[in-house]
């Protein structure tokens, strides 16, 4: 799509990447272990995941691209099921292989994207924290820090910290708490 092509992510990588599933997804059909499918599979998803995100490339985004593949795949496969008189039971067997694989992609990318937002969240929150507890030297050894909100005791230890740290820091011998409105 637009977006993905807007994203910077080289084509050549993307189609590498998608000739790596279907040789995995082959690979599997001629029945590969499977430990070693599931293996190639996770370490597919985990690295399309990995440089999709590098690319900024929307979660949703990367399962559409999974979708596609499948849609193409089971389209490939029927033509060539008919073509050569497969039987439906055939066409179940496969499924049975393929399908399982490609949610396994889908839910492993799903768990890397997550994994990736969880830490920018705690890495924003501690920077939201941080300001939320600012020291202002207002004289030779004294500073204030104003609270503002309520005071959980994940802020209050917050604020403890803090408070000696920066004390000691800008060289404070007395912090005053500003609890005023």
């Amino acid at each position: 799509t637009q977006q993905l092509e807007e994203s910077g992510f080289p084509l050549e990588e993307r189609i590498a990447l998608r000739e790596e599933l279907i040789g995995y997804l082959g690979q599997a059909l001629c029945g590969e272990k499977e430990s070693v499918k599931n293996d190639n599979v996770k370490n597919w998803s985990m690295k399309l995941s990995m440089r999709a995100i590098h690319f900024d490339v929307p979660l949703s985004q990367c399962l559409r691209a999974i979708a596609a593949y499948r849609t193409a795949l089971w389209d490939t496969l029927t033509e060539e099921l008919h073509k050569n008189n497969f039987s439906a039971i055939t066409m179940l067997d496969v499924s049975k292989i393929i399908d399982p694989l490609l949610d396994k992609a889908c839910s492993i990318i799903s768990n890397v994207y997550e994994n990736h937002t969880n830490e920018l969240m705690a890495i924003a929150y501690s920077a939201l924290e941080e300001l939320s507890v600012p020291v202002v030297p207002i004289a030779d050894g004294i500073g204030v820090i104003p609270l503002v909100g309520a005071i959980d005791t994940r802020r209050a230890s917050l604020i403890m910290e803090v408070a000696l740290h920066e004390g000691a820091r800008l060289d404070l011998e007395h912090v005053i708490l500003d609890v005023s409105r």
